[in-house]
C-alpha cells in the first residue's frame, strides 16, 4: 500500500493558538504528528508521500533522515487540497493508495482496518459523531448515499474521519475524475470531492466505520487537547 498525506494547508481556524505552525508539526507522542503519521505507515510497510505548502521548510524538517518522497503545492493559498493531491498524483503506482489529511491522528488499530479493507474506494467514518464534527456522511448498508458539512442532523449517519483508500483498479476511475476536475479549474474543491463526484454519477464508494478505535482530526485547539488527554491517560495505563 502507499499513502499521500495532504499537509500543504494553513489551518486557518487554529492557526492563532499554535502561533501560525503547520498544524501536522504539533507535538504528539513526543514527535511532531506528521512525523508520527510517517513512522506508523513507514513502519507497516507503506510507502508515503507528503504534500506540502504553508512554511513547507517546517514540515519537511519534521520528515529529517524518512524515505518519505516530498511534494510542493505553490498555490497553497489559493487552492485546496485537490490541488495538493494533483501535484503528488504521479507518486500513486501500482498498489492501492491511502489518501489521508495530515492533521488527522490515528493509531495502530485504525490502519490495520483501513489494510484490511478490500473496497473499490472507501471512506472512514465514526457514527458516535453525529451532533457535532466537521463534515457528515448518511449511509446504507456500507454505501455512500449523501455527503455535506450542512447535512441535516436526521440525515447523518457519520463523521467522515479524513481519510481514504483507493484500490488499484479504480485508480483510472479516479484519476480521470481528478483531471475533469482539475480541468475545470476546480482549484477550491476538496480531494474528497473526486469520491463524492464518483458517488453521484452511481459509483459504489464505501463507508467502513471506525467503531471504538480512537481518532481526531487537528480543527480546533480543543481538538489537539482531546488528543493529548489521550495519549496522557494511554502513558498512565502503560506505565
Amino acid at each position: 500500500m502507499q499513502a499521500i498525506l495532504m499537509a500543504a494547508g494553513r489551518g486557518t481556524r487554529i492557526s492563532k493558538d499554535i502561533n501560525g505552525v503547520p498544524k501536522c508539526t504539533l507535538d504528539v507522542c513526543g514527535q511532531s504528528l506528521i512525523r508520527y503519521t510517517s513512522e506508523l505507515l513507514l513502519d507497516n510497510g507503506v510507502d508515503v508521500a507528503v504534500t506540502v505548502g504553508f512554511r513547507s521548510g517546517q514540515v519537511v524538517e519534521q520528515l529529517r533522515g524518512l524515505p518519505v518522497d516530498v511534494f510542493f503545492n505553490p498555490f497553497y493559498r489559493v487552492t485546496n487540497s485537490i490541488a495538493s493531491l494533483w501535484f503528488a498524483k504521479d507518486f500513486w503506482q501500482d498498489d492501492d493508495v491511502l489518501l489521508m489529511n495530515a492533521d488527522v491522528y490515528i493509531e495502530q488499530d485504525t490502519l490495520d482496518l483501513i489494510a484490511s479493507e478490500r473496497s473499490s474506494a472507501m471512506l472512514l467514518a465514526d457514527c458516535r459523531r453525529v451532533e457535532q464534527g466537521d463534515f457528515f456522511l448518511q449511509y446504507e448498508n456500507g454505501r455512500l448515499l449523501k455527503y455535506g458539512k450542512q447535512l441535516p442532523v436526521e440525515e447523518r449517519t457519520g463523521e467522515y474521519v479524513g481519510l481514504a483508500k483507493v484500490a488499484h483498479p479504480f485508480k483510472a476511475t479516479f484519476l480521470d475524475k481528478l483531471l475533469e476536475m482539475i480541468s475545470a479549474e476546480r482549484y477550491n474543491d476538496w480531494w474528497e470531492n473526486v469520491l463524492y463526484e464518483l458517488s453521484d454519477e452511481g459509483a459504489s464508494i464505501d463507508v467502513v466505520e471506525i467503531g471504538r478505535r480512537f481518532w481526531s482530526e487537528i480543527d480546533q485547539m480543543g481538538d489537539y487537547r482531546y488528543i493529548l488527554r489521550w495519549l496522557n491517560a494511554k502513558q498512565k495505563v502503560t506505565g
